[in-house]
Parts: structure tokens; sequence; C-alpha cells
């Protein structure tokens, strides 16, 4: 091994972009800010028409909002994250609230399940951060049975959470390029993504709001909160750290609806919920007999034409 090699195994490198974005993630405090945005799982699972009984799978669950919101219906749930410690507090605010949902460790672009296993799968500002995600999403409707429903919350590409993410690339560019995960908070990133699959697509641009008493409070939670934040801010020199932070009060400034007094800042975000298409039904053998020369198949061509509207 080169003394290369050695440093980077010392170091602690990350040997896969699921291991970089563990460590990214488990940077922060994320569910500290996530018990801030929890109507918008509640909102979700209502807009979902969660049943009881009904198996249900969120994706990139971190500590469970949703996963709950969806217990509290009566379902049989499954939060999964790559971050243990997320799912550790998923794990205790279920048993607070004497909730039963199961919990596992895994990646959104390789679930451990078997094709067509849950009847709902949810992913709440979670799936859109995968780094491929056109694995990701082909990875959520596998596990999704035919008729299924399936339900997203995806920040979008306006919202001035997506302007702070922009700001931390801006200053701290990350090692390797990712794609941008706002293409899940457009209508024509879910398009590209789930191309023909699903059906009936309910979307709508709704809000969730971020309180703090100032400027320098809402950045001081983001910088201990957010992985992302964390880790950017720790490439920067403290000269960059310093012009992120007054971008950020700027940017924060622009949005905020509550001056003088206090900041509320309204955050935009897109709900989501469609359906699995069914797969095509098998003719059988009885129904489509096979063509004699008494009995000639018929050609669609010879069709009548529908008649016009």
């Amino acid at each position: 091994m080169s003394k290369t090699e050695q440093a980077k195994g010392q170091a602690g490198a990350p040997a896969s972009p699921t291991e970089a974005a563990r460590a990214m993630w488990a940077a922060g405090d994320y569910h500290r800010l996530g018990t801030r945005i929890m109507p918008v799982s509640e909102e979700l699972a209502l807009a979902l028409d969660i049943r009881p009984g009904e198996r249900l799978l969120d994706i990139a669950g971190g500590s469970g909002n949703t996963a709950l919101a969806a217990a509290r219906r009566d379902a049989r749930v499954t939060c999964t994250d790559i971050v243990p410690p997320a799912l550790d507090h998923a794990r205790r605010r279920a048993g607070v609230e004497f909730l039963a949902i199961e919990t596992e460790v895994a990646d959104a672009e390789s679930l451990p399940y078997a094709d067509d296993t849950f009847d709902v799968v949810t992913s709440t500002f979670g799936i859109q951060f995968a780094t491929d995600q056109e694995k990701a999403a082909g990875e959520m409707l596998r596990v999704l049975r035919p008729g299924g429903r399936l339900g997203l919350a995806t920040w979008t590409p306006n919202s001035a959470l997506s302007g702070l993410l922009a700001l931390a690339g801006k200053y701290a560019p990350p090692p390797e390029p990712t794609p941008s995960p706002m293409r899940w908070g457009t209508r024509q990133g879910l398009t590209e993504l789930l191309g023909d699959a699903v059906t009936d697509q309910r979307v709508e641009i709704l809000c969730i709001e971020l309180t703090a008493p100032s400027y320098a409070e809402q950045f001081r939670r983001f910088r201990e909160w957010v992985g992302p934040v964390r880790t950017a801010l720790a490439r920067m020199s403290p000269d960059a750290a310093n012009s992120f932070e007054a971008d950020f009060t700027d940017l924060w400034h622009r949005h905020n609806r509550g001056e003088p007094d206090a900041v509320v800042v309204p955050v935009d975000y897109l709900q989501v919920v469609m359906t699995r298409k069914a797969a095509p039904l098998e003719p059988s053998p009885e129904s489509s007999p096979e063509p004699t020369a008494d009995s000639p198949s018929e050609d669609p061509t010879d069709a009548p034409p529908e008649p016009s509207a």
C-alpha cells in the first residue's frame, strides 16, 4: 500500500458514495430540524389516505416523521435510513407514543426487499438526496406493488432551503460532482425519473414555515443540525465562512415575512401522490384461442374508427 493510500485510510476517507452520504448526514443533528417540519408528514399521510394494515415503506426516513404519521393511522410501517443514529431516534419516538414500527439501515439505491412488497412507499425530503437518482427511483418503484401508492415531499428549486444548499455548494463545492436534489422538486424531473410507470398523479406546491428569534440563531441551527451545511463549513476558511453567513442572512432576510420582530420564512415544497401502474394482464389460453382457417385472426387495422367526440 502506498503512503497516499495509507494516509487516506488513516483519515477514514469514505470508500463509496453511500458511506460519504452517511458521514455527511451523520455529521449534523437533523432530527432537531425534523421535529420542526412534522406537519409535512401528517399532511402527506392524509393525502395518501393511509389505511390500517397497509404495508408502508418510508425511504430515507431519518428520525421517523413520516413513519410515525403512518403508524398513527395503524399501517404496518418499515422506516429505513443510511444513518443508524437517526433510526435510533425513530424507535425512541415510537416507544414514547406506543406506536409499532420496524426500522432497518438501508440504502435507497439498493433496498433489501422483494419486488412488489409494499402497498405504500413514501419519502419526505430524503430520496431526493440520493447520489444515483435513477437507481433510487427504480428501487422505489420496484418494491411498490402494482396499484400501490407513492407519496413524496421534496424541496423545490426556488425555495429558501434550496438557496441555502446552493450557497453551501458555492463556498465549498463537494469533492465529487453530484446531481441536483432539486430535480425531484419539479414536475419535469419527476417525469424524467418515474416515466410512465405511475398514474393518477396529484402534484401540489405547499409550504412549511421555519421560525427563529434571529438570523444568527437560524444560521446556528443550520450549522449544527444540517449535515451538508456543517460539512461544507468545515471545508471553508474563516473568511469564507463569514461571507457564507452574511450571504445566508441576506437570503433569509429576502424570504422573511416576520420582519421586524422575528424570523418567519416560508419554504416551498412539492407534495406528490401517485399510483404505480398495474402490470398488464397476460391473456389466458381460454380467452385467446389460436386462430384457425375457419376463424381468421383479427387485424386491428380492420376495426372501425372510434366515433369522434
